[in-house]
């Protein structure tokens, strides 16, 4: 990736993994066991809401697909909240190509 400055900041050379074919950990309480307790590699780009993963890339045409994943949260009564994993969908977001701008987030 590129820096907007173009003074070669933190974020030159970082790469996004695949979500489609990586998956991490994800959800807690009892319905993190939802999915087999996996969500696509990605980041909350915009919030805990939904996850922003690579579902695509082409190499030869130098263009990369993201999609959103969601997933389901209760507070069930006189309960900590629960969390599934990220792992509905993919619902397609948006197409990019080489040196168009993609928003990484705070990393928080």
């Amino acid at each position: 990736m590129g820096d907007l400055s173009g003074k070669g900041g933190s974020f030159v050379r970082k790469r996004w993994a695949s979500g489609s074919s990586q998956q991490v950990k994800g959800g807690y309480g009892f319905l993190a066991g939802v999915n087999g307790g996996n969500e696509p590699t990605g980041r909350l780009v915009y919030g805990n809401g939904f996850k922003v993963a690579m579902t695509g890339a082409n190499e030869s045409t130098g263009t990369a697909d993201f999609s959103l994943f969601l997933r389901i949260c209760v507070r069930p009564p006189f309960q900590q909240k629960t969390c599934t994993p990220y792992f509905i969908g993919p619902v397609p977001w948006i197409s990019v190509k080489e040196n168009d701008l993609v928003i990484l987030g705070t990393g928080r």
